[in-house]
């Protein structure tokens, strides 16, 4: 027996190491998971069902000069155009048409005047109550009208144009007297604003 604890005493160092040893290979391989674990279902081919997967860094998606004018000329064909419609405008326009037509046209009979006058009037009414603007508008652009703190939404083929101006011109004055049209026309295109 002596011998036996001998042998321990000299070797304590090498038995404690051991010891050591295999107690840190059992806590290793019990204590740590078996397996990788993943909190969401993943399943190949089929799209993210959670909400809450965030990046932990931010990164610059490279885009070619192509793909960015493509997408500015998407959000420019999709986004709303606000307008404020101002009343005032179509008194001020009347008036002015009516000066321009003084002004201008003196040597006209008070008949031709009057008809020029009352188309001019009617045809600017028409024109302010539709929508009238300097801007170019897509045709199925939203638009929305804010009159006296009011909202109205519409598309853009009702607003008429600067381009759509001399068409519904024509339009509405083709059954006029030549020259009667062709007078009112060119006030209009002067006086509008």
């Amino acid at each position: 027996m002596k011998d036996f604890l001998n042998k321990i005493y000299r070797n304590h160092t090498l038995i404690y190491k051991s010891v050591l040893f295999i107690f840190t290979t059992f806590l290793i391989v019990f204590l740590l998971p078996k397996g990788s674990y993943f909190k969401y279902d993943l399943q190949k081919g089929k799209v993210w069902q959670y909400n809450d997967l965030h990046a932990p860094f931010d990164f610059a998606i490279q885009k070619d000069a192509a793909d960015i004018l493509q997408e500015k000329q998407q959000i420019t064909q999709n986004k709303d155009l606000y307008y404020k419609v101002n009343s005032d405008i179509e008194t001020k326009t009347i008036t002015n048409f009516r000066n321009e037509l003084e002004l201008n046209f003196p040597n006209l009979n008070n008949s031709q005047k009057l008809r020029i006058q009352k188309v001019g009037e009617e045809l600017l009414k028409k024109i302010y109550n539709q929508g009238f603007t300097n801007d170019a508008i897509l045709p199925k652009q939203n638009i929305v009208l804010i009159k006296k703190n009011k909202a109205k939404y519409s598309t853009g083929y009702k607003l008429i144009t600067n381009k759509k101006l001399s068409n519904f011109l024509k339009d509405y004055l083709k059954n006029e007297n030549p020259k009667v049209a062709s007078i009112a026309q060119k006030i209009i295109n002067k006086v509008i604003t």
